[in-house]
């Protein structure tokens, strides 16, 4: 955690199982982590940390996202919610033709998931999913960012591809990017940013 927009960190672990960390949320006081061996929280800003697994039955967690009042953890398994912050999960995955989840966001009422194959779309805090494509089905989603009507995908080996129709359609907006595994996005007013495998691109949106 750094206190001083990072010009300084110091390690929080205490209670932690395993440091591979791959997703973090918050919601209020309360801290989510997913990593590879378990979903586990914190309210106390980091201090410690204490497992929240009950019901989870795949707990290699990709990503977490807050949708409202419930926490939603994509795995490579399955999608599970939680309407109790964390302390009981169930799977939700009916419409889901991909178990892989690699990635989550939220807009509103809507939750995206990515990963293997493919974009899904749920209107219902997930409690069913519809397969949402068209133009990205084959491409291994890693990452997805919303920006007011525009939704960012980030692929592997597929490179960037923007809906601005829900996700209905997808096109590919790879110009200027020399390789195209896209590892997250970030976006920031009117600049964009790709990570990938080694270094870090910068798009100006005019």
């Amino acid at each position: 955690m750094s206190t001083n927009n990072g010009g300084s960190w110091n390690v929080i672990n205490n209670g932690l199982t395993i440091f591979s960390v791959s997703s973090l949320a918050f919601n209020g006081t309360n801290i989510f982590a997913g990593t590879k061996a378990c979903d586990i929280s914190t309210n106390n800003n980091g201090s410690s940390w204490v497992s929240i697994n009950n019901g989870l039955n795949a707990l290699d967690i990709t990503s977490i996202v807050m949708s409202g009042a419930d926490i939603l953890a994509g795995s490579y398994r399955t999608i599970h919610s939680s309407s109790d912050f964390g302390l009981t999960w169930n799977a939700v995955d009916n419409g889901l033709t991909s178990p892989t989840i690699i990635s989550l966001a939220s807009d509103g009422p809507n939750i995206f998931a990515g990963g293997y194959y493919g974009v899904f779309l749920s209107t219902n805090n997930g409690n069913t999913w519809n397969e949402v494509s068209n133009g990205i089905s084959m491409q291994t989603v890693q990452t997805i960012t919303i920006d007011g009507s525009n939704i960012f995908a980030g692929t592997y080996n597929g490179g960037v591809f923007l809906s601005n129709n829900n996700g209905s359609s997808w096109s590919a907006v790879n110009t200027g990017l020399p390789t195209l595994d896209i590892k997250s996005i970030v976006i920031d007013g009117s600049n964009i940013f790709a990570e990938q495998m080694v270094v870090v691109f910068f798009c100006l949106r005019i």
